[in-house]
């Protein structure tokens, strides 16, 4: 009978090994949370280089440009390397990413990226990312003159810092009272 429970009890503890086996086997690459990579963006009248892009140093990653379009007439027309960019018209680029040997990308809710320095969130396939800019002339660079706002804007920002906190509270004593 003793021979019995340890015999079943090896039977056991192998079934349960077994059980998690595939868990130890897929959890052995490492999950890539932040991925980030800049891509040349060209300015009206050249050419897009799908070439130019790049990743950090030090990266177990790769990314390339995959596709690059934009909308007419709720179209999408496809840009390749021979097309120009036109003046003001919104580019939509998508941006394959790669995880190196022994590395894997994290699932899309985990992962942070970058691109061009800007957070992207607009996930459009497993460890495919799209970003959008708008063709323009390049020139010299003009900081932007800050937003003038009137006195009554003024006002009513005030008034509305003031007044969100205060509706609230009321509200939260109203409902304890009620209660």
């Amino acid at each position: 009978m003793k021979n019995f429970k340890r015999i079943l009890s090896i039977i056991l503890c192998l079934t349960v090994l077994a059980a998690f086996a595939p868990m130890v086997c897929a959890g052995d690459k490492i999950a890539i949370t932040k991925l980030s990579a800049d891509f040349a963006i060209p300015a009206a009248g050249e050419k897009m280089d799908f070439t130019k892009i790049s990743v950090p140093e030090g990266s177990h990653y790769t990314a390339n440009i995959a596709t690059v379009y934009h909308w007419v007439n709720s179209e999408a027309v496809y840009v390749n390397s021979e097309d120009v960019i036109e003046e003001g018209v919104r580019y939509f680029v998508r941006i394959q990413f790669n995880a190196d040997e022994g590395y894997k990308i994290d699932e899309a809710s985990n992962v942070e990226v970058v691109i061009n320095g800007k957070v992207e969130k607009s996930w459009v396939g497993t460890a495919m990312v799209e970003t959008v800019f708008t063709g323009q002339v390049k020139g010299p660079e003009v900081e932007p003159k800050p937003e003038k706002l009137s006195f009554m804007d003024y006002v009513k920002k005030v008034l509305s810092i003031i007044f969100f906190p205060i509706t609230f509270i009321v509200r939260v004593i109203r409902n304890l009272l009620k209660k």
